[in-house]
């Protein structure tokens, strides 16, 4: 399936994930009509894309919200990043372009430095804050 989401969308649902946000799965909002129009609304019954978490997880990266629902048992790190459909890297899907798709993209590295914070694009470890 080519991607279609602007590639600065695809940065800004990244980085809201590494900075400790979520990403709650489209299917689980609901719509609502405002003065801009309809949008999608986040309910009590909304969940965490489990496509969302397998991408970072496949980057070997882990966010706040994966290590919370890990650990409240919500979430089970080894059997999602092996159930569904195959996802992206999380990085590999910001560096593609808009219409890129799997067959027509060889995966960058992206280097890796000693220093690893909210803003780091391929930490070194598992784990950080």
């Amino acid at each position: 399936m080519p991607i279609y989401l602007r590639q600065a969308r695809r940065r800004g649902i990244r980085d809201a994930m590494l900075d400790g946000g979520g990403f709650v799965c489209h299917e689980t909002t609901v719509p609502i009509e405002t003065e801009d129009g309809d949008e999608m609304a986040v309910t009590s019954d909304s969940q965490q894309c489990a496509g969302a978490i397998k991408s970072i997880l496949k980057s070997g990266g882990d966010t706040n919200t994966i290590r919370v629902l890990a650990r409240l048992g919500l979430l089970d790190p080894d059997a999602i990043e092996t159930a569904g459909a195959d996802v992206w890297d999380i990085n590999d899907w910001v560096a593609a372009e808009e219409g890129d798709t799997a067959e027509t993209v060889q995966a960058q590295p992206i280097e890796t430095c000693a220093i690893v914070d909210s803003g780091c694009e391929a930490p070194g470890s598992k784990g950080h804050a």
